[in-house]
């Protein structure tokens, strides 16, 4: 955020470092709350073909078809940010804690690619597959003509996690090692290999820091929270995340544009920010780790949980999943006339996020699956 001076006329100005998912939705909210700001993005293009897909969801949706604003936003590429110079009064010595410099860990990693569908695949315009397995776990999402897939395998534990930059060679080792993982009945991985227009290959990092914000400096979205990817939930956390810090911006600044909060006022507000976010978001991250060790087998109740009982729990996991989304934060300041608000899904948001009778459903699912375990570990089951 640039810096204050209490007697400027110039509007309060906000600096967007990354025109990724989290700094277009940040610029997005900020048009709508007309409040000044700039993006700086290090690539050359906004626009660029670098991921797999990103999964829209119902909360995201709320505003993301809302009307365009007619001020003009200064977009910079090719604009890296090389260094942050403070003032004595905007240092806070002891910034960064000691433990958020490894709060990371890393243990999975996945091959991750977009491919074109061929007649023989017999793949659908809009399919959805979950492939489990022993330390690896497929996705398998359709389009009409495109494959979108990923393979999630288990690597070493890393604390703090493991940052690595994959080279071609790292991916295509992946690829041939994974070849004849299936992925469907008729469909193995290698044959959606052979047909791909875009691939990477990524190291989860998993876990949150304990403080996002520094004098007048604030983190938000992948930078403070990151998760593996089974439930496609990661780009909507920080969109999530963006919504809220602008809901408290916008709050602060309707009446007055040109107002210019002090550095500890402005601490306030990134302090409310992340005490309304961290409980929510640590549980997401939570429910995706958990996720993560179900889908590749990690111990016998993850196996026993996923094969032989969560099929049986679809409706109920349909109904938690909605509920978790109807907790998402929207912007208070913008309408959201494409969604109908009185729906019996955005009622659930009325509830607690933990009740009785879901807490009553996890006791019972890990007791299964000690049991399990222990009747396996005595051989009494194998």
């Amino acid at each position: 955020m640039a810096p204050s001076d209490t007697k400027s006329q110039k509007p309060f100005r906000i600096i967007i470092v990354g025109a990724g998912i989290v700094g277009l939705s940040l610029s997005h909210a900020l048009q709508l709350a007309g409040i000044d700001h700039v993006v700086l993005e290090k690539h050359h293009e906004i626009v660029s073909l670098r991921g797999a897909e990103y999964p829209v969801r119902s909360p995201g949706m709320r505003v993301a078809p809302l009307q365009r604003s007619t001020r003009q936003v200064k977009i910079d590429t090719s604009s890296r940010v090389e260094r942050i110079e403070h003032t004595k009064a905007d240092y806070e010595p002891g910034g960064v804690s000691e433990s958020d410099k490894e709060v990371m860990t890393s243990q999975f990693q996945a091959i991750f690619s977009v491919s074109t569908q061929e007649e023989k695949f017999d793949l659908g315009p809009a399919d959805s597959h979950v492939i489990l397995g022993h330390d690896d776990a497929g996705l398998l999402f359709t389009q009409p003509g495109k494959a979108y897939w990923a393979v999630i395998f288990k690597d070493e534990y890393k604390k703090p996690a493991l940052r690595t930059k994959a080279t071609e060679a790292d991916i295509e080792a992946v690829a041939k090692k994974y070849a004849n993982r299936p992925m469907t009945e008729k469909v193995a991985l290698g044959d959606l290999w052979n047909t791909n227009t875009r691939h990477g290959l990524l190291t989860f990092e998993e876990g949150v820091l304990s403080k996002w914000h520094a004098g007048r400096l604030v983190l938000v979205g992948d930078s403070v929270h990151k998760m593996t990817a089974d439930i496609g939930l990661g780009a909507h956390m920080a969109i999530e995340s963006a919504f809220q810090l602008c809901n408290i911006l916008q709050r602060e600044l309707k009446s007055n544009p040109n107002r210019h909060p002090s550095s500890s006022e402005l601490s306030a507000f990134s302090a409310e920010y992340q005490a309304g976010r961290y409980e929510r978001v640590t549980k997401i991250v939570d429910v995706y780790a958990k996720a993560t060790r179900m889908h590749t087998y990690q111990t016998y109740s993850d196996r026993f949980f996923a094969g032989y009982v969560a099929p049986y729990l679809a409706s109920v996991r349909a109904i938690k999943f909605a509920e978790i989304m109807a907790h998402a934060p929207k912007l208070d300041y913008a309408p959201t006339r494409m969604t109908k608000e009185n729906a019996k899904d955005w009622k659930l948001a009325q509830k607690r996020e933990e009740n009785s009778s879901w807490m009553l459903y996890g006791v019972l699912t890990l007791g299964m699956g000690m049991a399990l375990t222990y009747l396996v570990r005595v051989g009494l089951l194998l």
